[in-house]
């Protein structure tokens, strides 16, 4: 009976070690894929042509970075914004402004982003961008809603709901159902929070 017992912790341990080392290569390939994934983002950032272009390579970099280096994803949101002020181009403004409120929000600086959102939104009102407003407000309403702000929050997601319902409305051929799922998912979290019927 012992020999059995010591086979099964045997078997058991090199079963253990086997996914211990499965897990580890498998992580190894994954970095190696960001690795390349970052360095591909790098170069397009370097040779894109066109202030449109290099904002928004800037942009995919940035969010590349956000979740792994938040020292260089706020460098590159910083580059990206220095391209699209010096071009004059509100919608590229606009664009990194957006890019900087998310690598703010992932990484838990709420303040942060609630300003650069804000100002995306102040923006997007100016051109009459209706959508852009929209999506700003889904923003400023995630934030208020982990800042447990949920009068806030729930105001933003209203404001957000009315531009995409309406969109489903007129049969535009833009489809708002995922953003719409959003916004009443977190909806319903901020009126529960405030005790509220959904």
């Amino acid at each position: 009976m012992a020999i059995e017992t010591d086979k099964v912790k045997q078997i058991t341990t090199f079963g253990i070690v086997v996914l211990i080392v499965a897990l580890v290569i498998s992580d190894c390939q994954l970095q190696a894929q960001d690795t390349i994934k970052i360095d591909s983002l790098r170069y397009m950032a370097l040779v894109a042509r066109g202030d449109s272009a290099r904002v928004h390579e800037h942009v995919e970099l940035s969010k590349a970075l956000a979740a792994s280096d938040i020292g260089q994803a706020l460098l590159t949101a910083q580059q990206a914004m220095d391209i699209a002020e010096k071009s004059g181009d509100q919608k590229l403004i606009a664009h990194a402004c957006l890019n900087f409120g998310n690598a703010y929000f992932v990484n838990g600086l709420l303040e942060l982003s609630t300003q650069y959102y804000l100002r995306y939104i102040e923006i997007n009102t100016r051109l009459g961008d209706e959508k852009g407003v929209a999506y700003g407000r889904i923003n400023l309403g995630a934030v208020y809603l982990q800042l447990e702000q949920y009068q806030q929050s729930r105001g933003y997601f209203e404001k957000a709901l009315v531009f995409f319902e309406h969109l489903t409305d007129s049969l535009q051929p833009a489809s708002p159902h995922n953003e719409m799922l959003t916004i009443y998912n977190n909806l319903g979290i901020a009126c529960q929070n405030l005790q509220e019927p959904d």
